[in-house]
């Protein structure tokens, strides 16, 4: 996928090793974690990333992308092996030059964090204080999420499973 406009020049090699996941693309990168098997077998997870640009209702390739374009990614995940994979957490980095477009995320019950490190249930919330001393707690602007996680449990031998979310392609109102 090509991202046009000198905006977002840095931002097109990830989205092109989006489309490259083999070759770790950084733009969607799933990343499973694994139990140690008990025996000898090993889980063996294969991984296939799709990305589409949303044109009303319908998908379509996304070769390029401007900015405001949608873009759905869907990563499907396959057991090849002959063990289960256990603590099976796939995750979608969203990187600077995107914005996850709230409520796209399936299958429901994902995490979501704004520095890589730290996951909660989405929508994330924070504290702020307010001019009188007081707190409450308000959501956290999508623009700042940087990455969704599944907590998938078990990836049985065989099974497939798919993720998938949108985001927005940045554009100068944005800012950086």
């Amino acid at each position: 996928m090509q991202i046009r406009n000198s905006f977002l020049r840095d931002t097109r090699i990830l989205a092109l090793g989006a489309v490259l996941l083999a070759t770790g693309g950084a733009l969607l990168t799933a990343v499973p974690s694994f139990a140690a098997p008990a025996a000898s077998s090993k889980p063996d997870v294969k991984a296939e990333l799709k990305a589409f640009k949303v044109v009303g209702d319908k998908l379509e390739a996304a070769d390029t992308a401007d900015p405001g374009d949608i873009i759905e990614y869907q990563a499907s995940y396959t057991n090849t092996g002959s063990s289960p994979a256990q603590r099976f957490s796939p995750q979608l980095p969203v990187p600077d030059a995107l914005v996850y477009a709230g409520n796209t995320a399936a299958p429901a019950g994902y995490l979501a964090t704004t520095d890589g490190k730290n996951f909660a249930p989405a929508p994330l919330m924070r504290s702020v204080r307010n001019p009188d001393g007081t707190t409450k707690m308000v959501a956290v602007p999508l623009r700042e999420y940087r990455a969704l996680r599944w907590q998938l449990g078990t990836l049985a031998p065989g099974a497939t499973v798919t993720i998938k979310a949108r985001a927005r392609v940045k554009s100068f109102a944005d800012g950086k």
